[in-house]
């Protein structure tokens, strides 16, 4: 019996955006700005320390997988009063692809 599993993509589509809720959230909770830096095979979060960005280490980085990752802009941007840079994710493996797109959740 072969039960369903979600694909490679779908799969990886919900944990970038689980990533990013959770960054926005850390974002609002810790009052600290926080980056996203896509790469082809990772999404890393770095945080201001005094003048400099480094990698956040309450935040792992995602890693992708074998699902193509693309995206528009190479950073995106989270504040903590919510405002999030837009951005369109684009995911693909064989003949499915999804996109994720960011969008400013003010609160």
């Amino acid at each position: 019996m072969n039960l369903a599993k979600p694909s490679a993509v779908k799969s990886l589509k919900v944990k970038i955006q689980n990533h990013i809720a959770s960054t926005q959230n850390h974002a609002q909770l810790y009052n600290k700005p926080i980056r996203l830096i896509i790469r082809s095979n990772k999404i890393q979060s770095l945080t201001l320390n005094k003048s400099s960005w480094k990698p956040y280490k309450a935040l792992p980085v995602l890693e992708f997988g074998s699902v193509a990752v693309d995206s528009d802009v190479d950073t995106i941007e989270i504040l903590p009063n919510g405002f999030i840079t837009q951005a369109s994710i684009i995911l693909s493996k064989d003949d499915e692809s999804s996109i994720i797109n960011t969008k400013t959740n003010e609160r």
